[in-house]
């Protein structure tokens, strides 16, 4: 937990060794990791803004994002720019699938620790871990479970998220399409491209 900003590259390799040679995974099972000093790291390959499945909670994995925070939280609470990173991460990353961080799902287990395959539940859009896994994780970083879900919905509504899927050109004009997408928002929403 005392690491510093120059030990998190290495941190960040010891894990990924840990799940790909002592796990035999392809990477790293969450699709983010934030350390303590609120920088937020690429844990699963295939591009952030893709939904990557990851492999940080069994029988929950499809449709979730995996978030770890760097260290002990067993022995410390999160740092709050952990707290303020993970939040953000949150909210953005929903913003880009239209998904509300407010409210419940219903979410049917594929088999893990605490529910058996097919187990139907109920549970906010924002949970830690413990929620759908024999564990104590995320730790300390329960309690703050509320706070990440506040900031995630802050960032969420303000977030404009979007894609352009295809260019073409031909000699006099560019056609492009796409998608954009700002949730909370109830007014046409105006996207402008410069070409130069």
């Amino acid at each position: 937990n005392s690491y510093g900003p120059g030990d998190v590259p290495a941190i960040l390799r010891s894990i990924q060794a840990f799940h790909q040679q002592g796990r035999g995974w392809s990477d790293i099972g969450y699709n983010f990791l934030v350390d303590r000093f609120g920088q937020a790291w690429e844990g699963r390959a295939g591009g952030i803004t893709r939904p990557v499945i990851g492999a940080h909670a069994a029988g929950f994995n499809t449709g979730s994002v995996g978030i770890s925070l760097i260290g002990d939280m067993t022995t410390t609470t999160p740092t709050a720019a952990m707290i303020d990173t993970a939040g953000r991460l949150v909210g953005w990353k929903l913003a880009q699938h239209g998904v509300d961080p407010n409210g419940s799902m219903i979410i049917t287990s594929n088999g893990g620790s605490k529910y058996p395959d097919r187990t139907v539940l109920l549970l906010p859009r924002v949970i830690g871990h413990r929620d759908v896994g024999s564990t104590g994780c995320p730790g300390s970083a329960y309690g703050s479970l509320g706070t990440i879900r506040q900031i995630a919905a802050s960032t969420y509504h303000s977030e404009v998220a979007g894609s352009f899927d295809a260019v073409r050109a031909d000699l006099n004009r560019i056609t492009v399409s796409g998608w954009a997408l700002a949730p909370g928002r109830t007014d046409q929403l105006t996207v402008r491209m410069v070409v130069s």
